[in-house]
């Protein structure tokens, strides 16, 4: 008898578990909507989700409703100024469940009237559990050219803002910082990963001070190849993973996945592997989609975010399709996501190559 009172036990706790979940469905042939069946213009920013089973929150960029040249940078056509513009909406939304038609737009996390002015790019926000603020790094383009960009920090009570701007100009160890990533350790140690424009676009990691609005300049040094942008660090059962690809300049080809693993997040890092695109060893590093041919996903990296699912912890990869709207209108330009596979049967657990999926279903905890 007592066997099969915990018998039922087991199959009661599975049941609630199942029950407790919500299964969610992304699908990467449409468009993402908010509740109230508007196109989200949201590109280059982050998605995360401050407290389990609290809500998502996705801060990103939003570059209107212009037509966009139909070469990235220095294209031919439409507006040469579509994603060159100082009004950028650096918006934010709210999903319970990340699905498609749940998100709420909550306004401008960052507004124009409220920041240097500059065209922004890649907004990346974090709560910090010591300050007990939630802190944004955004790039910033000044009208004389990349090699003049900086980065912009803000800071509000609440994950929605207004955030009110810190540091106008964040120092680093190298001037003209392109995309980045912000990335938190358990212990509440911030980094933050971006490319050096000046310096042949190049990676590097920098250590930030407790209140995240500074450097400390402690830094990995340069990690692998030159013309590279679009980072993600994050970490996962001990191990650091920086990924970035080739300079991809809202390229409708987009771009290849460089993998960089190490023990420490200022390094050093490993040799690099590329798990976007079909590399056949003629071109460049990590440069499938520019140098020739496409990228797997035809997208180019945003970022990478962890979601609590039945079955554990998943690590979403998520991309931006520049040029993919049948309009043209760059507003309407596809993502691209998908679950990210490791092997942990390596001693350095690897992250298997990506393939396209039009879809796939999460059971989100």
């Amino acid at each position: 008898m007592m066997a099969v009172c915990r018998i039922l036990v087991v199959l009661v706790s599975l049941a609630l578990a199942c029950a407790s979940a919500t299964s969610v469905t992304i699908n990467n042939t449409k468009l993402h909507h908010d509740v109230n069946g508007a196109i989200m213009d949201a590109h280059d920013g982050n998605i995360i989700q401050f407290t389990p089973k609290g809500p998502f929150y996705f801060y990103a960029m939003s570059y209107g409703d212009c037509h966009e040249a139909d070469r990235g940078c220095g294209g031919h056509g439409g507006d040469p100024k579509c994603g060159f513009r100082t009004n950028h909406n650096v918006s934010v939304w709210s999903s319970p469940t990340l699905a498609d038609g749940t998100w709420t737009y909550l306004g401008s996390a960052l507004p124009v009237d409220k920041r240097p002015e500059a065209i922004y790019y890649r907004p990346k926000i974090k709560f910090n559990s010591a300050t007990k603020k939630y802190v944004l790094w955004t790039n910033a383009v000044p009208a004389s050219g990349f090699s003049g960009s900086f980065d912009v920090v803000a800071t509000s009570d609440t994950p929605q803002g207004p955030f009110e701007v810190q540091n106008a100009n964040a120092t680093l160890n190298h001037p003209a910082p392109g995309d980045f990533d912000l990335f938190v350790d358990d212990d509440n140690t911030a980094y933050l990963i971006y490319t050096v424009v000046t310096e042949g676009h190049r990676m590097t990691i920098e250590k930030l001070a407790p209140d995240w609005l500074t450097s400390t300049h402690e830094t990995s040094g340069f990690i692998g190849a030159s013309f590279v942008e679009s980072p993600a660090l994050f970490k996962r059962k001990g191990i650091y993973y920086a990924l970035f690809g080739h300079c991809c300049c809202f390229c409708q080809a987009g771009s290849g996945i460089g993998v960089y693993t190490s023990s420490s997040p200022l390094g050093p890092y490993s040799a690099g592997y590329n798990i976007g695109c079909d590399y056949n060893g003629t071109k460049g590093p990590f440069g499938c989609g520019v140098d020739g041919g496409f990228a797997i996903t035809q997208a180019q990296q945003n970022c990478v975010f962890q979601v609590q699912t039945s079955g554990g912890a998943e690590w979403l990869w998520t991309g931006d399709r520049w040029q993919s709207a049948a309009d043209k209108i760059k507003a309407h330009d596809f993502q691209y996501w998908t679950p990210l596979m490791f092997n942990d049967s390596a001693t350095v657990p690897t992250i298997a190559k990506l393939q396209w999926i039009d879809s796939f279903t999460l059971e989100i905890e």
